[in-house]
Formats: C-alpha cells, structure tokens, sequence
C-alpha cells in the first residue's frame, strides 16, 4: 500500500516533492520492522535527500531523518556512520529547534548508546545524563523516556565501575518500564536483558534467573 502511494503522489507531485520523503520515511520504518536495516537506510536516505533539497539542510526534519538513519547504522553495527550522523542531527536541532526538546533528547540518548557500544564510556555517560535530565524535564520523571535513558545510563555507569550507583537505577528503570510500556517493548527487553547480565556477572544466577523467567513482573 505505502509502495502504491508513493507511485500515485510521485505522478502527482514529482518526485522530490516533500510529500515523498514522508512516504519514503514510512518505508523506512516499515523496512526496519522486517529485519531488512539496507532497504530501510535506502528509503530513509530518500526521504533526508529529499527534505535537504527542498526544505533547507538546517530544517529540523533533516535532523529527524539522520535521527532514524543513526538508529539503523547502529542496528547495522556501522558505528562511525551512527555517531557521525547522531551529532550531525544535533547540530541541525540546534538551529531549528529549542534548546530543550525532546527530538534533542532522544538524540542525545541514541549518542549516548552509540558511544556505550564504540567503548567511549565517559562520552557516553555525558551523553545520557543530558537525556535523562532533559526528559525529566520535558517529560516527567515517570515518562517511559526517562525510564529508558535512565536504565541506558545506569548500564554505563555499571561498564564504568559504579555499579552502587549504576544498578539501582537500571532495576528502579526497568520498573518503570515495565509499568509504561510492557515487558515486549525493545527499552524493556534491553533493560532487562542488561540486569541479568549484570547478575549473572556477579554470580547471582538465580536473580538472572527470576528476571528473565518473569521478564513482565516488576
């Protein structure tokens, strides 16, 4: 259906024609969710192009797609073009959009995961203190996205040797996502799947073990 929308608005429109890249960005998404991460990076590669032709390359939709292209090259494991990109949407946001939003934040959250799996660890944990404080304060403290910038921090502060600190708010975080989103959202699988690792690091396997026989009990 989206294939046979995008024929008919391209003869309408043309084919660089905004509307497109909205199509095109839908593909993406719709790509991504069937494991095929190449045509999904194709279509969002079309739909940023398109938006950078005919809006202006400091439009906060351009920031938007190299957004969602960051996310696809880490799923891809091609990290230097993640991070490249995620700074990239940044700097665009920080010419189009207020200081504090919640685009800026989730970029900073997805940085902060792409800096975690490069083994930047101190960049990282820089990153996501900037997403949790900012979505607590545009979201709220219970918001699923300061729920999952938190577990994704509490991690990093465990890689960095503060688990005092790291693995509470990875468990207090998890809680929390549980509860917003389910025990099947990707933030929770993460979360939970990082908590019994940690357990299962430290020799407490029956933790590990409840955690992920149990995965939707708080």
């Amino acid at each position: 259906m989206l294939n046979e929308a995008l024929q008919i608005e391209r003869n309408v429109f043309g084919a660089d024609n905004p509307r497109i890249a909205q199509l095109e960005a839908d593909l993406g998404i719709l790509y991504d969710r069937e494991g095929d991460t190449l045509r999904a990076i194709a279509a969002t590669q079309s739909a940023l192009q398109i938006t950078r032709d005919r809006r202006s390359l400091n439009h906060y939709a351009v920031g938007y797609y190299l957004d969602a292209l960051a996310n696809l090259y880490l799923k891809a494991n091609d990290l230097p073009t993640a991070e490249a990109d995620a700074r990239e949407a940044l700097t665009v946001y920080g010419q189009s959009l207020p200081s504090r939003h919640l685009y800026i934040a989730s970029t900073h959250q997805l940085l902060g995961e792409i800096l975690l799996r490069r083994g930047s660890l101190a960049a990282a944990e820089s990153e996501l203190r900037v997403a949790v404080d900012m979505n607590a304060g545009l979201a709220g403290a219970d918001s699923w996205r300061t729920a999952r910038s938190e577990a994704s921090l509490g991690w990093a502060l465990i890689q960095r040797d503060k688990a005092s600190e790291g693995e509470p708010m990875l468990l207090a975080a998890r809680s929390k996502l549980l509860t917003a989103m389910g025990a099947q959202h990707p933030a929770t699988q993460q979360a939970t799947a990082r908590l019994a690792e940690y357990y299962r690091a430290h020799h407490r396997d029956a933790e590990a073990a409840r955690v992920l026989a149990a995965p939707d009990k708080r």
